[in-house]
C-alpha cells in the first residue's frame, strides 16, 4: 500500500501518475472516480474497474467530448457530487461541450465549438473558479522515490 499522511488518495495518484509519465513508463490507474481522467496522457490511462473499461484520450473525447487537459474545467462547469465539486448552477455536460453558454467566453459563438474555459468565462467565473480548485488533482505529494 501507498500512502502519504495528509494528502488524500487522488493526489498520490496524480503525484504516481505524474512520475511515471515523466520516467517513461506506462501507468493504468484503476479507479471509478472520473476526476482521474485529468490525469489522462499518452502514458497514463484509467482503468474502470466498475465498468471494464479504459479511459485514455479516445474515450474520454467520445464519452465526454473533450480532452483530458479540460477535465477540470468541464467538471468545475457542470459539478462532481462524489467530489464535492459544486459547478455552475444551469450548466450540464452538454451545455458545458456545446459552445451554447451565451456571453461568457470570449470567443464569438461560431468559433467557440471546445467547452468554455473557466479562466476565460465572465460571468461564470467566481463560481466556476471554487469549483476548478476543488476539481484539480495535487501532483505534487512528496513521494519517497526509489533509487
Amino acid at each position: 500500500a501507498l500512502s502519504c499522511e495528509s494528502y488524500e488518495a487522488d493526489d498520490v495518484l496524480a503525484t504516481v501518475a505524474r512520475m511515471t509519465d515523466e520516467l517513461g513508463g506506462q501507468c493504468f490507474l484503476v479507479t471509478g472516480d472520473k476526476d482521474c481522467r485529468q490525469l489522462i496522457t499518452d502514458r497514463v490511462k484509467v482503468f474502470n474497474i466498475r465498468k471494464n473499461e479504459i479511459f485514455d484520450d479516445a474515450a474520454l473525447r467520445v464519452e465526454w467530448g473533450i480532452a483530458p487537459g479540460q477535465v477540470v474545467d468541464f467538471q468545475a462547469l457542470v459539478g462532481d457530487s462524489v467530489d464535492n465539486v459544486p459547478g455552475v448552477a444551469g450548466i450540464s455536460g452538454r451545455t458545458a461541450t456545446s459552445g451554447s453558454i451565451p456571453k461568457t467566453s470570449a470567443a464569438p459563438p461560431r468559433a467557440r465549438r471546445k467547452p468554455v474555459s473557466v479562466s476565460s468565462s465572465t460571468s461564470l467565473a467566481p463560481a466556476a473558479r471554487v469549483a476548478a480548485a476543488t476539481a484539480r488533482m495535487n501532483s505534487g505529494v512528496g513521494l519517497i522515490t526509489p533509487n
